[in-house]
C-alpha cells in the first residue's frame, strides 16, 4: 500500500491496483476546498501513468461523499478556484483508467462535479443528491446544469429551479448515477480482488452480487407541460395553478433568489447540447457573474452564517429584467485552462 503525500485533507493510496483518494473532512461533509483541488489532481497526473493502478475510487469520509465548495473559505480566490475544479472535473470525465465514484450521504453541488463525470458512479441508499446553488444567489455548476439538462423531459429544469435533492434511484433514472449498492465495503474488497485477477472494474462491480435494483420512479405528471417550455416566470405562474403539489413546490422556487432562478432555467436547457468543455466554459462566464452581484454574499450570509431569511434583489422573479438575464447567458470569460494530457472527447454520457 502506498500513498501521495497531501495532508490529511485528502487520503491517497494504491493497493490491489485500486488507486482510493478518500475526502476527509467529515467535519464539513468534506466541503472541498482548493487545497482539496490541488491534491486530488497531483494524484490523479501522478497516476495516469502508473502501472500500478488499474482504477481509481473516489470516496469521502463520514455522513456524506461532498456537500460542495467551501463556500466560507474567505482566504481564496473565487476565480482561481473555479478555474482549477472546473479543469479537476474535466480530468475526470477524460481519464483514462476507470474513476469509481461511491455517493454515499449528502452529494451537492462541487460533489456532484467530482462524481458525476466518472466512468462508474455508485449510490447508495444514503444518498441525497442535487445542485442546491439557486438557494444561495448561483446556478448549477461544476458540469451539473448539462446533468440536469439532459434528464428525461424538464425534470432537471424543475429540480434545479428548486435545489431539489434526489434520492439513489431518482439519481440512477435521471442520469446522475448508474448503479445502486447497499454494501460499499463489501464493494471495494470485491473490486480489489477482481481487479488483483486482472479483470475490468465494471465487470467486478456488476457481478459482484452487490448491484440492486433502483426503486421505480416517476415524475409528477404536470412536470412536462409546466416546466418544459417558458422562462422561469412563466412556469412558477403554471404551478401556482396547478396541483397542490405543483403549488408548494413554486412557494419554494419564490424563496430562492430571483435572479438565479431567472439564469438556471435557459442555463440547464442550453447545456443539454453542449459538451462538458463547453458546459464548463458557459458555467464559469455565468457563475462569475452572478457572483458580482448582492443575492451571492447574501444568499451566503443568510443560509451558511446567520441562518435567515436572505433579502434577494430583486425581490420578485417578475422584478428580474429579461435583458439582463440573456446578457449574463451570453458574456464569455478568458478561456478555461483544461488540462491536455488526453485529447478532448465527448464521454458516453
Amino acid at each position: 500500500m502506498t500513498g501521495i503525500p497531501g495532508g490529511h485533507v485528502v487520503l491517497t493510496q494504491v493497493e490491489d491496483g485500486v488507486a482510493t483518494v478518500t475526502l476527509n473532512r467529515p467535519q464539513v461533509i468534506n466541503a472541498l476546498s482548493a487545497e482539496m483541488v490541488r491534491i486530488i489532481t497531483d494524484a490523479l497526473l501522478a497516476w495516469m501513468r502508473d502501472p500500478r493502478v488499474a482504477c481509481v475510487v473516489l470516496r469521502g469520509r463520514g455522513r456524506g461523499f461532498c456537500a460542495g465548495g467551501d463556500l466560507q473559505a474567505g482566504d481564496v480566490d473565487a476565480d482561481d478556484f473555479l478555474r482549477t475544479e472546473y479543469a479537476l472535473d474535466a480530468l475526470i470525465a477524460e481519464y483514462p483508467k476507470p474513476v469509481i465514484a461511491l455517493m454515499h450521504g449528502l452529494v451537492l453541488g462541487g460533489g456532484v462535479g467530482l462524481s458525476g463525470h466518472a466512468a462508474v458512479r455508485v449510490v447508495t441508499d444514503s444518498t441525497r443528491l442535487g445542485m442546491p446553488e439557486t438557494r444561495i444567489g448561483l446556478c448549477p455548476d461544476a458540469g451539473g446544469s448539462r446533468l440536469l439538462g439532459r434528464a428525461p423531459g424538464a425534470v432537471g429544469v424543475m429540480k434545479a429551479m428548486a435545489s431539489a435533492t434526489m434520492s439513489a434511484s431518482e439519481a440512477i433514472a435521471f442520469g446522475f448515477a448508474d448503479v445502486f449498492v447497499a454494501d460499499l465495503d463489501a464493494l471495494l474488497v470485491a473490486l480489489g480482488a477482481g481487479v488483483r485477477e486482472g479483470r475490468d472494474p465494471w465487470t467486478v462491480i456488476r457481478d459482484s452480487g452487490l448491484v440492486r435494483e433502483p426503486d421505480p420512479v416517476s415524475s409528477p405528471p404536470w412536470v412536462e407541460d409546466v416546466c418544459g417550455g417558458g422562462d422561469a416566470v412563466e412556469i412558477v405562474r403554471r404551478m401556482e395553478a396547478g396541483t397542490p403539489d405543483a403549488q408548494e413546490l413554486a412557494a419554494r422556487i419564490r424563496e430562492m433568489s430571483p435572479f438565479a432562478v431567472a439564469v438556471t432555467v435557459p442555463l440547464v436547457r442550453r447545456a443539454a447540447t453542449l459538451t462538458l468543455r463547453e458546459t464548463l466554459q458557459r458555467e464559469y462566464a455565468v457563475l462569475s457573474g452572478l457572483s458580482a452581484r448582492a443575492d451571492t454574499a447574501e444568499g451566503i450570509r443568510a443560509r451558511l452564517v446567520d441562518r435567515d431569511v436572505p433579502r434577494w434583489l430583486p425581490a420578485r422573479l417578475e422584478d428580474v429584467v429579461p435583458a439582463e438575464v440573456d446578457a449574463l447567458l451570453d458574456s464569455s470569460r478568458r478561456p478555461l485552462d483544461f488540462h491536455t494530457i488526453t485529447p478532448p472527447k465527448e464521454t458516453a454520457r
